[in-house]
């Protein structure tokens, strides 16, 4: 079951980001979720597939996050 809600959540590698991704994955969403670490999110990716949108994002970064995430359309079922 899907339905048209996207989460964009900071953190969704470890802690309350990860219950709230798992949360709304569990309720159909897809979720952009973001980790200092990438590879920490795979366990999502491969429980929920196309629902996750993986991004590699430090917040405590201030020009990462004035860059905001890349786009989502190179190689991305999210375009």
């Amino acid at each position: 079951m899907t339905n048209d809600k996207v989460w964009f959540l900071t953190g969704a590698s470890r802690g309350f980001g990860r219950l709230w991704a798992e949360a709304a994955l569990r309720r159909g969403a897809r979720v952009a979720a973001t980790g200092r670490d990438v590879r920490m999110l795979d366990g999502l990716v491969a429980a929920h597939g196309d629902a996750v949108l993986p991004i590699s994002l430090d917040v405590t970064d201030r020009r990462a996050v004035a860059a905001g995430p890349p786009s989502t359309s190179a190689g991305s079922t999210w375009s």
